[in-house]
């Protein structure tokens, strides 16, 4: 689903939702520039959605607010200019005066339409076979979707080689059709590259997600394995009500994209174990070997966090 095409409220994120409804943060989005320097700008509800208020930002006399930011602005004035000779096009000028940074992840965090649980489930759906195992896999992938801001002097986002053969890398792609489009393309400053073909990924900035099945070079934050899990059979009715789910856990992602979480020492060191626990398990049934990365622990606790809509 392109995020363009989001139409009800249960598939906007509740940082979206506040920007565009709650009168108490008129003046407050996500500073787009029109003009090179800054002194026109936009402010959309998120990162992902583009404002459909027919206005547009001036400041001048002072520094513009940074773009890719969320400002709160101080509306002193505001005028209709004319765009044509027919009075067809305009647009709603907002003179402002100053602008003060926002945080958006008090609001990002307040979405409980899922618990964190249900969301690891939904991963789960694809697969038949032995119930801790599929849980396991469905816990891997919802770390990898949710991705991890960049920490250490390093991009962010989740690195993981998939150790499956093909139908099963069919299976562990279906569920992150949840990842809309836009994120997928390398512009995208939260990209998700997830393929069987691995590929030097020429971007340094923002979150860099990045899935391939049996990579050579790539150093893996997590492995998802996938041994002895088949598809599951799904009626028409399940697989439509899994779409309406879907959606609405891509919302959520999107409030979680916005958080920065703080890592803890007990999310660290349960973390850690996992990694030495997991590592050990792949080589003890011989599995094709991997680069472990055992520097991830603070993506990976990142990743949690947002998964729990936990700063």
């Amino acid at each position: 689903m392109s995020l363009a095409d989001r139409s009800i409220g249960s598939e906007l994120s509740e940082v979206e939702k506040a920007l565009i409804f709650d009168e108490k943060f008129a003046n407050t989005g996500f500073v787009q520039y029109d003009t090179k320097n800054g002194e026109y700008f936009f402010l959309h509800p998120s990162p992902f959605l583009k404002t459909l208020e027919n206005e547009i930002y001036h400041v001048s006399g002072s520094p513009p607010p940074p773009e890719h930011s969320f400002v709160e602005t101080s509306v002193v004035d505001e005028q209709t200019v004319i765009l044509d000779n027919f009075g067809d096009k305009w647009i709603r000028v907002k003179e402002i005066d100053t602008w003060k940074l926002f945080d958006p992840s008090p609001l990002a965090a307040k979405r409980k339409t899922l618990d964190f649980v249900e969301i690891v489930d939904f991963f789960t759906y694809p697969y038949k076979g032995e119930a801790e195992s599929v849980q396991e896999i469905a816990g891997c992938s919802s770390l990898f979707a949710f991705s991890s801001p960049p920490c250490e002097n390093s991009h962010g986002g989740i690195n993981s080689a998939i150790l499956a053969r093909d139908f099963q890398w069919n299976l562990f792609n279906k569920p992150l059709q949840m990842v809309p489009p836009e994120l997928r393309r390398a512009t995208s400053n939260y990209y998700y590259y997830i393929s069987k073909i691995e590929k030097d990924i020429k971007k340094d900035t923002g979150e860099i997600n990045v899935a391939v099945l049996h990579p050579k070079k790539l150093q893996s934050d997590i492995p998802i394995v996938i041994l002895d899990e088949s598809r599951k059979k799904i009626s028409k009715d399940f697989q439509e009500q899994l779409e309406i789910e879907s959606k609405v856990i891509t919302a959520h992602l999107l409030d979680a994209l916005l958080l920065q979480p703080h890592s803890t020492k007990k999310i660290e060191m349960m973390m850690l174990d996992e990694i030495y626990r997991m590592r050990e398990e792949c080589y003890s049934v011989a599995l094709t070997p991997y680069n472990q990365n055992l520097n991830a622990v603070p993506k990976l606790a990142s990743a949690y966090s947002r998964l729990q809509s936990n700063p």
